[in-house]
């Protein structure tokens, strides 16, 4: 009897145990407000970027803005940078990676520093193409050796013999593997023809028209320099291999210079922003947005939320539609990028 009644008092003792953890338990999600699948939920309102509203004195918009260029594959968008955007690799590399240049040239005035500048800033040597003169190249290609091509720049104009021209095409044959050797002028007179042959290639260096009145004798015509680009691709056939398009004077003709030289057949054009006016990128990036306009580049454009603040005394007051209410406190990038599509 004894050990039905310890049995009986165990049973009693379990049932009380257990009833005060159930009630523990439901204190606590009574006193929390929780449960496991609201827990979950408050979790994962902490991980939501993007409320569904915003309180009064926020907004946000979205925003497609450029990212990068790129050169279309076969072709080659090169070039003669400004001063200015050679005194670091950071912009130097800009070149490249935000405008899509896939070559450049490396003027003569630069010293060895400058050329592993250039390198550093992620020009490969085979993208690069150093300036030369008819006094100073053998010092130049002994330094730099290797690389796409050496250019001399208008050759018949500034009296180039025809025996420099020769011995410089040689020189480079001997001391480089492979670079070529490429000239420039606006003369289509028969001493510039025979240059071109002892040449890789050739570019028409103005940004004009030159029209011949007699004899090797050009006068400068209208700004339009197409004529002259036909005239030359006529006359030189797959020698013409490019032209120069000037910063300084063709901000105008971008389009229609790029179209022509794609219609052209061309594979290569050069933009001389040497003497560019603007400090900025302004002149690169109008000139970058023509050659995808033309079918040289591609471009592509990245998506950005813009928050701002109301600057209103009440938030609840500004207008989502009035920009003087709003300050742009932050500009963040997003993950979406698109390449926009003529």
């Amino acid at each position: 009897m004894k050990g039905k009644n310890n049995f009986l008092i165990l049973v009693m003792f379990l049932f009380i145990l257990l009833s005060c953890t159930e009630e523990s338990i439901i204190e606590v999600q009574q006193q929390t407000g929780l449960t496991l699948q609201s827990k979950g939920n408050e979790m994962l309102k902490e991980t939501i970027i993007a409320p569904d509203a915003l309180p009064c004195g926020y907004k946000w918009e979205y925003v497609w803005e450029l990212e990068r260029y790129e050169t279309k594959p076969g072709k080659i968008v090169g070039i003669w940078p400004h001063n200015d955007r050679m005194q670091n690799s950071t912009e130097i590399a800009k070149l490249k990676n935000k405008y899509g240049f896939n070559y450049i040239l490396f003027a003569d005035a630069y010293d060895l520093t400058k050329f592993n500048l250039v390198l550093s800033s992620g020009f490969a040597r085979d993208k690069i193409i150093a300036q030369i003169f008819r006094h100073t190249y053998q010092q130049k290609i002994s330094q730099y050796g290797t690389i796409y091509a050496y250019y001399a720049d208008e050759t018949l104009y500034n009296n180039w013999r025809m025996s420099e021209i020769i011995e410089i095409r040689n020189y480079i044959k001997l001391n480089t593997t492979n670079s070529k050797y490429f000239i420039g002028d606006w003369h289509r007179c028969p001493e510039f023809t025979e240059m071109v042959s002892y040449s890789d290639g050739c570019f028409y260096t103005v940004y004009d028209d030159r029209n011949q009145i007699i004899d090797c004798i050009y006068i400068e015509g209208s700004d339009d320099q197409r004529e002259s680009w036909t005239d030359m691709k006529n006359r030189y056939q797959q020698k013409s291999i490019s032209n120069w398009i000037g910063a300084h004077r063709d901000q105008s003709e971008y389009i229609r210079l790029l179209g022509h030289a794609y219609n052209l057949g061309l594979q290569m054009i050069w933009f001389y922003q040497l003497q560019d006016p603007y400090s900025d990128f302004t002149n690169i990036r109008n000139f970058c947005d023509a050659a995808w306009y033309s079918g040289w580049m591609r471009k592509f454009e990245r998506r950005y939320r813009f928050e701002y603040e109301c600057i209103l005394p009440n938030p609840c007051d500004c207008n989502v539609n009035e920009p003087s209410h709003w300050i742009l406190v932050e500009k963040i990038p997003t993950y979406e990028i698109r390449e926009v599509i003529r």
